[in-house]
């Protein structure tokens, strides 16, 4: 289901500004500063630089056009090395 003009998911400036590179630079350095554990998905911070230079470009594109969707979460833990 995409977005359109009588219903948008947020206001596309708003976006926008989600999707800065300085906003993702201060987000990104918060994350390491606080050693953050990994999410739902189980990524490492050490992992992410490799993940996002692979994925952001996509990943950027559909929340712009509406069309990310969340994955279903899952249960199993998966580890990082520490």
């Amino acid at each position: 289901m995409r977005r359109d003009a009588t219903q948008p998911a947020l206001h596309d400036d708003l976006m926008e500004r989600v999707l800065e590179s300085e906003n993702r630079r201060q987000a990104w350095k918060r994350v390491k500063s606080n050693q953050g554990a990994p999410g739902i998905d189980g990524l490492c911070i050490e992992d992410f630089p490799a993940f996002a230079r692979s994925n952001l470009p996509a990943i950027r594109q559909a929340l712009r056009e509406g069309t990310d969707r969340p994955h279903r979460s899952d249960t199993s833990v998966i580890g990082c090395a520490s």
